[in-house]
């Protein structure tokens, strides 16, 4: 099975899955962030304008150790994605898994938002199992970008890959109808 980071010597190693990583490097610098919440739709991967992808996501993050250094982990939650106008329909339901944010030392409250002030950037990872029957079980990444209180012109960001049987998905957008929050 695909795993987009696989912890060697509780260490995370980065295999690329699409465009998230681009995204998460983009933008590493994030909140204090104790939680990673959020809703909404992004446009559909499918070839008919106007069509939506529907997410809705909580990330808990906490501060652990690795070889004595503090590092964040980004550790429970729930994901849920529907991309129903894309063919093959997608529609999963996740767990968050363990997984350090980034590379970089430090807590969940050390992190600090862009000299923007604005663009607040979080990521974590799963399993999921697909709603259509039969069920069938994969990996997800999310990055997330939260463009700050109320909406900016940044906007919050999300990006959604999916990998397993019969699945090979890629989504970045910017969300509508909704908001991510980094807090």
């Amino acid at each position: 099975m695909l795993r987009p980071w696989r912890l060697v010597k509780d260490r995370p190693r980065l295999r690329l899955l699409g465009v998230i990583p681009v995204v998460i490097a983009f933008a590493f610098v994030a909140s204090g962030c104790d939680t990673l919440t959020g809703g909404g739709w992004i446009q559909s991967l499918s070839l008919t304008l106007g069509q939506r992808a529907s997410f809705t996501f909580t990330a808990r993050c906490q501060t652990t150790r690795v070889d004595g250094v503090q590092m964040a982990e980004f550790y429970d939650g729930q994901f849920e994605f529907s991309d129903q106008a894309f063919d093959p329909l997608v529609r999963v339901h996740g767990d968050v898994d363990p997984w350090l944010f980034g590379s970089e030392p430090g807590t969940c409250s050390d992190f600090k938002k862009t000299d923007l002030n604005v663009l607040m950037t979080g990521a974590f990872q799963g399993t999921y199992r697909t709603k259509s029957q039969p069920s069938t079980q994969g990996e997800f990444v999310v990055g997330v970008a939260d463009g700050g209180e109320p909406a900016t012109i940044t906007g919050d960001t999300i990006c959604v890959s999916l990998a397993g049987p019969g699945i090979a998905y890629d989504n970045c957008g910017i969300v509508q109808g909704g908001n991510v929050q980094v807090h």
